[in-house]
């Protein structure tokens, strides 16, 4: 019996041992299994930090200060040039802040180089964020549309800056904006329904687009805008007449022109000698509009449907227009004059 007892003794001591180097060697084998772990996701993350640093070099941005800069870059990665980054599109990126915006305008290889820029829909831009500085000798497209915190702005851009084209489209609490630039050449505030004050002097301005500012009131100079080519002022419904009919008249390369739904546009005439390039007028659901007089020789198109006060229509050397479009034209004309 005592024999029987010290085998069985002797038995579990081995056994003990025996699973005590097992998990001894399980526990030196996890830890080098984890120790490989860490070395690994050490070297993917060098790896990463690595290809970040080589893609924001341009950018002069540390990547691990995201938290402070947070930058991201949805989609392709950006174009770039032999000279540096030419081309950023951040747009619905919500935790862009503008501190993290302008700390990446004002780096010095990005002012000579980027040449496009897209802040759409980026929640946390506002003002402070498009103080663009005079270091960005390169930039040409500006989009900042969709930005919920714009309220006001003022760009006064030195002639070193040749941005020719801004999209600040449906800003929702936009009320005033400014901008001086020579080189602009469109503006798109189309639905900016706050917008209620705009001052532009923009020599070089040929296309601008006011589409549903149903709000905008003061249009200033009016008459500095000489180059523009097409005015959409849809849906304008406090713009005065005589704003409106300022900006058409000392456009003299004007091709374009909708001024739909303008609630307080009477008449619409055009100077005979400085408006034959006029190919489209859309006049269409203004109430008060009672007189159109487009001497064109190149007109294509005249809408004015649902001006239910309209008396008088001329639109004579207008040669590309449709015979019958021309006699119904001129039967209208009559007719008020009659009527008169």
């Amino acid at each position: 019996m005592g024999e029987h007892s010290a085998v069985s003794s002797s038995s579990s001591g081995a056994a003990a041992a025996a699973w005590e180097d097992t998990s001894a060697a399980a526990g030196v084998a996890a830890t080098a299994a984890t120790e490989r772990e860490q070395r690994r996701q050490t070297v993917t993350s060098q790896h990463l930090s690595a290809a970040l640093g080589a893609a924001l070099s341009a950018c002069s941005i540390n990547p691990t200060s995201s938290r402070s800069n947070p930058l991201s870059f949805p989609g392709p990665s950006p174009r770039r040039s032999p000279q540096g980054l030419t081309s950023l599109n951040i747009s619905d990126c919500p935790l862009i802040t503008n501190r993290g915006l302008q700390a990446f305008l004002r780096s010095p290889p990005i002012a000579s180089s980027l040449a496009s820029l897209d802040i759409s829909c980026c929640c946390l831009i506002s003002s402070p964020g498009l103080n663009l500085p005079h270091s960005l000798t390169a930039l040409r497209h500006l989009s900042a549309s969709h930005l919920p915190l714009l309220e006001s702005l003022t760009l006064l851009l030195p002639r070193t800056c040749p941005l020719e084209e801004i999209s600040f489209s449906c800003c929702p609490v936009l009320q005033k904006l400014t901008v001086h630039s020579r080189s602009l050449c469109s503006l798109n505030l189309a639905g900016c329904r706050k917008l209620s004050s705009l001052s532009l002097i923009c020599p070089a301005l040929s296309s601008l687009i006011l589409s549903q500012c149903s709000s905008l009131e003061t249009f200033s100079p009016a008459d500095r805008c000489l180059a523009l080519k097409s005015i959409n002022a849809f849906l304008c419904r406090s713009l005065p007449a005589s704003t409106l009919m300022t900006l058409l008249t000392h456009a003299k390369d004007l091709e374009e022109v909708n001024c739909g739904g303008c609630a307080l546009l009477e008449s619409v005439r055009l100077p005979p000698v400085t408006h034959g390039r006029v190919r489209r007028v859309m006049l269409e659901g203004c109430p008060v509009l009672c007189s159109v007089v487009v001497p064109a020789a190149s007109l294509l198109l005249l809408d004015c449907r649902g001006c239910s006060r309209l008396r008088e229509a001329s639109v004579s050397g207008c040669a590309l227009l449709p015979r019958e479009t021309q006699r119904v034209l001129k039967s209208l004309t009559k007719l008020a004059r009659g009527t008169a």
